[in-house]
């Protein structure tokens, strides 16, 4: 039986005060206080998937940081004028976490070798949180970021929160399918989800899934997680997740990151036929 969000598309969630802000400072604007940021996405111990190992950091009263490249360039990220993560690869590659002191922080992404910042905010970061910030944007844009604060609440037992992210630059509107792995394609999409916008988190009452992605009005998939047992995205029960989309290296196709709250994420491969 499919999950009754298979069914119904979601509205996608408008952008949030904290990312407009983000927005403002990709423009040279703004300091934001994290404490002052509301959701996030939700922690659960996890031991039985690779989606899900420990990412590093420690949570030891520091703060735990890890970056998503959701640009079509190298990026280096930074913190206070130091190269941070050094060469993070474009379309979806992900840093694991590291920790960082509190306190005001200035964050931005630089191209190698670059003399400049494509995107910077300072942020005043506070101990004992774990941050995912993700840079996305047209080459010929300027880049934004979004923050995105991992709190969210506990999904009940058995079941799993999903949150879809849209970073990928040029593909408009796209509409999002998360299934049952062996399950046919649904006539209507999960979720509806604009450029810069996320979902908020849907509530599964499963732990494996499949992700599709089509632009909206088109019937070719841009993405597909695949359909064996194998290719599932699993996690434990009661966890949460974000799926990051970016653009791919690959013409006509996307990237899914997957982002389960405080554990290690990765880069999903990408089993779209063509």
């Amino acid at each position: 039986m499919k999950d009754e969000h298979e069914q119904t598309p979601q509205t996608p969630q408008a952008p949030d005060p904290l990312r407009r802000a983000l927005g403002l400072a990709a423009l040279g604007a703004g300091v934001l206080a994290l404490a002052a940021c509301g959701g996030g996405w939700g922690h659960v111990d996890d031991d039985d998937d690779d989606d899900d190992d420990d990412g590093g950091g420690g949570g030891s009263g520091d703060v735990d940081l890890r970056f998503v490249n959701g640009t079509a360039d190298v990026l280096d990220m930074r913190l206070d004028g130091s190269t941070w993560v050094s060469g993070l690869a474009a379309f979806g590659e992900l840093s694991d976490f590291s920790s960082a002191e509190d306190g005001e922080t200035r964050i931005a992404a630089r191209v190698p070798g670059a003399s400049d910042d494509r995107v910077s905010t300072t942020l005043t970061l506070t101990r004992d949180r774990f941050l995912s910030i993700i840079v996305y944007g047209r080459e010929s844009d300027v880049f934004l970021m979004s923050l995105l604060d991992e709190q969210q609440e506990q999904a009940s037992s058995g079941h799993t929160l999903v949150q879809v992210m849209h970073a990928a630059a040029g593909f408009g509107n796209l509409n999002v399918y998360v299934t049952n792995v062996g399950d046919n394609l649904p006539g209507n999409p999960t979720a509806v989800v604009t450029f810069g916008s996320r979902t908020g988190f849907i509530d599964f009452s499963r732990t494996s899934h499949r992700v599709r992605v089509q632009r909206a009005g088109e019937t070719a998939l841009l993405f597909d997680s695949g359909d064996q047992s194998s290719e599932a995205l699993s996690f434990s029960s009661r966890s949460a997740v974000s799926f990051v989309i970016s653009p791919s290296s690959q013409q006509n196709r996307v990237a899914l990151t997957s982002l389960p709250e405080r554990t290690r994420g990765r880069l999903v491969p990408n089993r779209a036929p063509g």
